[in-house]
């Protein structure tokens, strides 16, 4: 009896593969998130609405605003988040990392508004100078 190795999934790397390029009627790719997990049911969430309703979710790829948000409201209503392995050390580290940006932008503004100073009074300065020197002629 030959072995049969159709078994396990391969990724499809041909380069006119129908399955690679997800053309309809063929095999869907798997995708993260796909699957049901041992314990229940999963699921891929993009949105606080989503969110409610699962008890075990992963957060999908979203900007870091929103996820702050989402784990806020997960840590209020007690569902557990599998791809961020300690949600309130992640929230402390990313809220701290915001205050330092928030400074750092405060500190270019300054820096750029103090330049732009410079060059108005640079510019008065050179008008000044080139309508004495016309009037001198």
């Amino acid at each position: 009896m030959k072995p049969n190795f159709r078994d396990k999934w391969r990724k499809p790397k041909g380069k006119h593969s129908k399955v690679r390029l997800s053309k309809k009627g063929n095999v869907g790719l798997i995708r993260r998130g796909m699957s049901k997990g041992k314990k229940g049911e999963r699921k891929v969430v993009h949105n606080i609405k989503e969110l409610r309703s699962s008890k075990e979710v992963i957060i999908a790829r979203i900007g870091l605003k929103k996820k702050i948000e989402l784990l806020k409201e997960a840590e209020r209503t007690g569902i557990k988040i599998l791809n961020i392995k300690d949600p309130r050390e992640f929230l402390k580290r990313v809220e701290e990392e915001m205050i330092i940006r928030k400074e750092e932008k405060k500190e270019k503004s300054e820096e750029d508004k103090k330049k732009k100073s410079k060059e108005k009074t640079e510019e008065k300065l050179d008008e000044k100078l080139k309508v004495d020197k016309g009037g001198q002629k």
